[in-house]
C-alpha cells in the first residue's frame, strides 16, 4: 500500500504548516480536477511556508555534495569546468 508523502514544508515530518493550510492542501489534492481558486490556494499555501526557500537549501546542498563528489576524480581542466559549471547552472538557474 503506497502512503502519501507530506513535505516537511506542508506539516509533515518537521514542518510548518497546520490547521487551515493542511487541510486545504489534503481536500485540494484529494480532488480529481483542480480549478483556478485551488491552483491559487495552493501557490499561496507553498508561498507561506517557505516552499521555495526550502527547496533552494535542499538543492544548494545536493550541488555541494555533488561538487565534493566530484573533486577525487581525475579529469582534465576542462570537463572539471563544465561539470562544475553545470552542476552551478542546475542549481542556481531562475524560472
Amino acid at each position: 500500500m503506497r502512503r502519501s508523502y507530506i513535505s516537511p514544508a506542508l506539516g509533515g515530518p518537521g514542518g510548518g504548516a497546520g490547521g487551515a493550510a493542511l487541510d486545504d492542501m489534503q481536500r485540494i489534492y484529494s480532488q480529481t480536477e483542480l480549478d483556478e481558486d485551488d491552483v491559487q490556494r495552493v501557490l499561496a499555501i507553498l508561498d507561506e511556508v517557505g516552499a521555495r526557500e526550502s527547496a533552494q537549501e535542499l538543492t544548494e546542498s545536493a550541488a555541494n555534495r555533488a561538487l565534493e563528489a566530484l573533486s577525487p576524480v581525475s579529469l582534465p581542466g576542462w570537463a572539471r569546468a563544465e561539470a562544475e559549471e553545470l552542476v552551478d547552472f542546475l542549481a542556481r538557474r531562475e524560472y
